[in-house]
């Protein structure tokens, strides 16, 4: 991720929990979760879990050029990420293993010069208690504005 991006990302989120290793955006410290984190050429990908495991129950891509497009066959659930109005749509997973999975994606203007920043948000639910779970801590994430 571009550096300057990578500031504002930070800078919004000074009153939140640290990330991991500063790529992803600050979760409230009452979150109940942390970041496990992996970097690409020009993005970044967070995986949010409970402190005492390694089973991500969300995750962030931070990047210009998301797979995920939304879905014209459902108007999709509307939602809150970091503030945002969102719609969030199916994601159950290859197999159905995440009967409560969801993504969305959002868009964040970066000016003339830099293009549009995109968050792809997906849960990895299996029960209705950890997707409200994730959407709790998505919905208090800071992003830049």
């Amino acid at each position: 991720m571009k550096p300057i991006v990578l500031a504002l990302l930070l800078a919004s989120g000074t009153a939140c929990a640290a990330d991991d290793a500063g790529r992803c955006p600050a979760l409230a410290p009452d979150s109940g979760f942390e970041w496990t984190a992996s970097q690409g050429p020009d993005f970044d990908v967070c995986y949010a879990h409970p402190p005492d495991t390694d089973n991500a129950l969300f995750g962030l891509y931070i990047g210009y050029a998301a797979s995920f497009r939304g879905r014209t066959d459902t108007p999709g659930e509307p939602g809150i990420v970091a503030g945002r109005d969102v719609r969030w749509f199916p994601h159950t997973g290859k197999d159905g293993d995440f009967p409560f999975g969801q993504e969305t994606l959002l868009e964040l203007d970066q000016g003339p010069d830099r293009g549009t920043l995109q968050v792809h948000a997906w849960i990895v639910a299996q029960t209705r208690e950890e997707q409200s779970r994730a959407k709790a801590a998505l919905r208090a994430m800071a992003l830049p504005r």
